[in-house]
């Protein structure tokens, strides 16, 4: 692929991304937690085939193309219903979530969007009074424990990763 074409794909991936980025934080707002979970994983899915399908081949080819700007991977913040939900939770749920999120992450990085969209329809179903940002506020404290390494900010789901602390890797 020639150079400029890459650039090209690159930067119209990169505005595919965003628009779907849009279309995350308004599934997350849907209130059937069946149907939200059922969308939230094609998006997970779709996130992912762009990513690895489409992207990852030209930043191959082309390693100097910078993969995005920081600026543009805003955090999803949590909103006060969701904060006093999560707040709520007890040390059991919280241990059994971590126990979710430990499972679906191996020793390789992956997108902390497909973690959660792999997650998102056991979570609903064992834990339907809690935010699916939970997972996200769990995967910081594993990482805080040591038990998981996170390249990025987990809140930003596209744009961050997360595997198994590796041996020989400390605490950050």
């Amino acid at each position: 692929m020639e150079r400029e074409i890459a650039e090209e794909v690159f930067a119209a991936c990169e505005n595919a991304l965003a628009r779907l980025t849009d279309v995350e934080v308004a599934i997350a707002k849907i209130s059937d937690s069946e149907e939200r979970a059922k969308l939230m994983h094609v998006l997970s899915v779709a996130i992912a085939e762009i990513l690895a399908g489409v992207r990852a081949p030209v930043v191959l080819q082309y390693p100097e193309i910078q993969p995005f700007d920081d600026q543009d991977a805003a955090p999803y913040e949590p909103d006060q219903e969701e904060i006093e939900l999560m707040r709520a939770a007890t040390d059991a749920q919280g241990d059994a979530v971590d126990q979710l999120v430990l499972r679906e992450c191996t020793n390789r990085w992956e997108k902390v969007a497909k973690i959660v969209g792999n997650l998102i329809p056991e979570f609903e179903q064992s834990f339907p009074h809690l935010p699916f940002v939970y997972m996200l506020a769990r995967m910081d404290e594993l990482e805080d424990l040591g038990k998981l390494e996170v390249a990025g900010n987990v809140w930003s789901m596209r744009y961050s990763e997360i595997r198994l602390l590796q041996p020989g890797a400390g605490v950050a």
